[in-house]
């Protein structure tokens, strides 16, 4: 095996990792403290609605000041560290990059970098596989500002569809459009858009607003615009979520008790989750609840797949006890 003798140093001397760790929380702090920053919130947390106009000057009139920190800070943090890595985080891709700026209960703000060589191969490709791509929203009100455009072309999109009803749930294009250097792009909780193509690198800052925001994320098809996935827009729904899912991945029957309890979740979408993941454990630990949620959830949805999977686990006992 061929060992990299900086790098073995490197992990073999604590004071060295730690030194890394702590330019890269400096950066971090360094991030909250824009004068971009302060001035988002001070404007979020007075207006009851974006106010678009007040949030696009705040960003022309400050974000020279947050390219400059980012290069410079990481330049010299650069020079004298060789594993220093400016701290970048959020929907990173295959064609663009996330600086996170700040993350907080009320918004989301960040740097996009989106390569124009790998945004256009990406698109290339995902047209000949329409049918594995999706159309995401993220339930979440946004404005994009375009420090550099590169002559990007996005196309816009948006959907009608109700909390709760996602039954035959589809989205729609409202066409496409060129941005250029300056431009807005401002979407609603049930809009959003795609980079289709670029000419040249672009770089955008992305503010997220959490409030008011639909407590679904959606997907739909690329190819025929109908509904693929939904889940949780809300990070702590996202992590129950994840929670039950590692606990039915280690097959963990002393859990299925914790798990019940999120059958009764405001949230017809955990209620669900729940349930299949506690069939996934053990179905006969669940057959009450489930005859239960199958006549009397409050969400059709749920009711109806509920209803089809207590008919088909009838069918399963009764095929075992002939």
């Amino acid at each position: 095996m061929k060992f990299n003798n900086k790098l073995e140093s490197f992990m073999d001397n604590p004071s060295s990792w730690e030194g890394t760790v702590h330019r890269m929380e400096e950066s971090r702090k360094t991030n909250l403290d824009f004068e971009l920053v302060h001035k988002l919130k001070e404007i979020i947390f007075e207006e009851k609605e974006m106010d678009i106009d007040k949030v696009s000057n705040a960003i022309k009139e400050s974000y020279g000041a947050v390219i400059d920190s980012i290069i410079s800070e990481g330049l010299n943090n650069m020079g004298v560290d060789d594993f220093y890595v400016y701290p970048i985080a959020g929907h990173t891709t295959f064609f663009a990059q996330r600086i996170i700026l700040d993350s907080n209960d009320h918004f989301d703000l960040s740097i996009d970098i989106i390569d124009s060589g790998l945004l256009n191969k990406y698109k290339a490709q995902s047209k000949m596989n329409l049918k594995e791509r999706g159309i995401s929203f993220y339930g979440r009100e946004t404005l994009t500002y375009f420090i550099k455009s590169g002559g990007m072309n996005i196309s816009n999109w948006s959907h009608n569809t109700p909390a709760k009803d996602l039954k035959d749930a589809s989205c729609q294009s409202d066409g496409d459009r060129k941005v250029n250097d300056g431009d807005v792009v401002y979407k609603k909780a049930n809009e959003t858009y795609m980079f289709e193509s670029s000419t040249d690198n672009a770089i955008a800052i992305s503010l997220e607003l959490k409030r008011n925001k639909s407590p679904l994320s959606l997907m739909f098809s690329a190819y025929d615009y109908q509904l693929k996935f939904q889940n949780p827009s809300d990070e702590v729904d996202s992590r129950v979520q994840l929670h039950i899912s590692l606990l039915k991945a280690m097959n963990c029957i002393e859990a299925v008790p914790t798990i019940k309890k999120f059958l009764s979740h405001p949230q017809h979408y955990i209620r669900w989750y729940a349930m299949q993941q506690l069939l996934g454990l053990d179905a006969l630990l669940v057959l009450e609840e489930l005859e239960v949620m199958a006549k009397s959830d409050v969400h059709e949805e749920v009711r109806f797949a509920a209803t089809q999977t207590w008919n088909l686990v009838q069918e399963q006992l009764l095929k075992k006890a002939s």
